[in-house]
């Protein structure tokens, strides 16, 4: 019998039958697919010794790490598949896999750890099969039928392995290996001081990332520096190129403050790492040496805050708020927690510093703030700040900021002469009146008909639902039932920076309103929450609040994608 010599295979070769019908979508799927099964890139870890004096961690064959074995420094590598070598990743860490550092969450079901485990793998194993379908000219192709092609290729190349699929993913080793990688990044590669520091970067209840980490390890030089010399100012290096990291003046007078300049290196295109998704620049050279002091000596949780409240307000005013903080402080110690409060403040009702009025408002508060720390000691005050009801602090600058805004402005009110005390009753005075008839000393909001629209109109859940008030005319009823001042919020909510929500029981018994702040990237953050008369809203309320923060986040995200 004779036997049958295979043929050879054209490199023009094209099967008859193409992919969405169209010879352009099935070169991109054999050549990355191709790609994938050349670099065995389903193979998620590796530990190997490349180099003297490092320890190298392979991620998919495509993502390498070096960690020095004498020094804290990292450098990180990323295949390119036109040259077929590894080449230098610098700070170009978009590309790279999402994996969680900080915080930690302990999970006790052996179940649940392996189901979360096979999770986390699946989201580094779609990162890189995503930049390969990238590689091999993805972006190229037409635009209506892309999603198609990479849910088809995921799919295809995640798939539970047979005995007939050589080259699929093993899903029960998959786990295992996850866990192994973590092992391995927390043994070799972390270090405890730039885990440290990346943390106070990043801020310390916010999400840590392996990229934060590599991002401040690789430039550990330039990060020591700024820590030994001005650790308090850590939080501004996340937008800030790492390239200016390891300059000797990063945070000089010389170069924060204009003096007779215009602009300095801070103002300039380049300065800030900006991309599509933090295109603001909130980092801005100051106008005097007392702004510059302030900023070098505030501390790190009140600069954190700051950092967050410029990127979401959309107010690139870093100079003018660091101005206002600076004049309203006064000359006794404060607490921080004092000025994290006063920049939310500041945010939300636009807070001028050339505006006196402004300055003595929030100066009268840190006062009465001060005293209550250095008379009753910082227990009391943390207890006054935590505190739910209209007595607390942080409640009476709400409320005065209310009064403030509908008619202390225009008056020039609060004066030189008056204290925090003289502010509350006024406060109080103009929340009686809306006690009593539901609308403030000024009614000419009865003659605005503004109107806007919300991302959930309606929710409903245990018992409690909740409705978007949609209109001035509904905020000036929600006034005029629970005896507040919501009505006064119409502008902002037209403008898309406010939302507000009447909650209430089913049957109707219980009643409050639900006050949101709605941040430049879309998601909304809680404001205030009170019952009638500003009294103190139920546990279940409180907890239902944040159900609904969570349902509107949740369908901002879904409608952006």
């Amino acid at each position: 019998m004779d036997s049958v010599q295979p043929t050879s295979v054209s490199p023009d070769f094209t099967p008859k039958r193409f992919m969405f019908g169209d010879v352009a979508f099935n070169k991109v799927y054999r050549l990355a697919k191709d790609r994938v099964i050349e670099r065995n890139m389903l193979r998620l870890y590796q530990k190997v010794h490349l180099r003297r004096g490092f320890v190298t961690i392979i991620i998919c064959n495509l993502w390498r790490i070096d960690r020095s074995l004498c020094s804290p420094d990292v450098e990180t590598f990323l295949w390119d598949f036109d040259s077929n070598t590894w080449q230098p990743s610098l700070c170009n860490y978009k590309v790279w896999p999402l994996i969680s550092l900080l915080p930690i969450h302990r999970v006790s079901s052996p179940s649940r750890k392996e189901q979360q485990s096979l999770s986390d793998a699946f989201t580094v194993l779609r990162r890189a099969l995503s930049y390969v379908l990238d590689q091999s000219g993805f972006q190229k192709l037409p635009r209506a039928k892309r999603s198609r092609l990479a849910e088809a290729f995921l799919h295809q190349q995640l798939g539970v392995k047979t005995s007939r699929s050589r080259f699929q993913l093993d899903h029960r080793r998959a786990g295992s290996a996850m866990r192994a990688l973590r092992k391995n990044l927390w043994t070799e590669v972390i270090d405890q001081k730039v885990l440290s520091l990346t943390s106070s970067m990043v801020g310390y209840r916010a999400r840590l990332g392996l990229t934060d980490y590599l991002r401040c390890a690789s430039h550990w030089t330039g990060l020591k520096r700024v820590a030994l010399e001005h650790r308090n100012c850590v939080p501004l290096l996340q937008d800030i190129e790492p390239r200016h990291w390891a300059r000797p003046d990063l945070f000089s007078r010389h170069l924060w403050v204009t003096g007779t300049r215009k602009t300095t290196l801070i103002d300039r295109r380049g300065f800030m790492c900006r991309d599509r998704y933090e295109p603001l620049q909130y980092l801005s050279s100051l106008q005097s040496k007392a702004d510059f002091r302030w900023l070098v000596q505030a501390p790190t949780s009140v600069l954190n805050h700051l950092k967050g409240s410029l990127k979401t307000s959309g107010q690139p005013q870093l100079s003018r708020w660091v101005r206002l903080l600076r004049l309203a402080q006064p000359q006794s110690r404060i607490p921080a927690f004092a000025l994290v409060i006063a920049i939310d403040v500041i945010s939300l009702h636009r807070l001028s510093p050339e505006n006196p009025c402004d300055v003595r408002v929030l100066r009268a508060w840190f006062c009465e703030c001060s005293r209550l720390w250095q008379e009753e000691g910082f227990s009391a005050f943390r207890q006054s700040m935590r505190l739910r009801g209209a007595d607390s602090l942080s409640n009476q600058l709400r409320h005065a900021m209310d009064w403030f805004r509908d008619g202390g402005r225009a008056a020039g009110l609060p004066d030189k002469q008056m204290g925090w005390e003289a502010i509350k009753r006024h406060s109080d005075i103009y929340h009686q009146q809306l006690m009593q008839d539901g609308e403030g000393p000024r009614r000419r909001r009865d003659e605005r008909q503004l109107s806007w629209t919300a991302p959930v109109p309606r929710l409903e859940t245990d018992g409690l639902e909740a409705e978007a008030l949609l209109s001035s005319a509904g905020l000036r009823e929600e006034g005029r039932r629970m005896h507040h001042c919501v009505g006064g919020y119409d502008d902002r909510c037209a403008e898309g920076e406010y939302l507000v929500y009447a909650l209430s029981t089913t049957e109707g018994s219980d009643r409050a309103t639900l006050g949101l702040r709605v941040q430049r990237t879309g998601k909304v953050a809680m404001d205030q929450l009170f019952g009638p008369c500003n009294q103190e809203a139920s546990t279940a309320f409180h907890k239902f609040a944040r159900v609904i923060v969570k349902h509107i986040n949740g369908a901002i995200l879904e409608k952006a994608a």
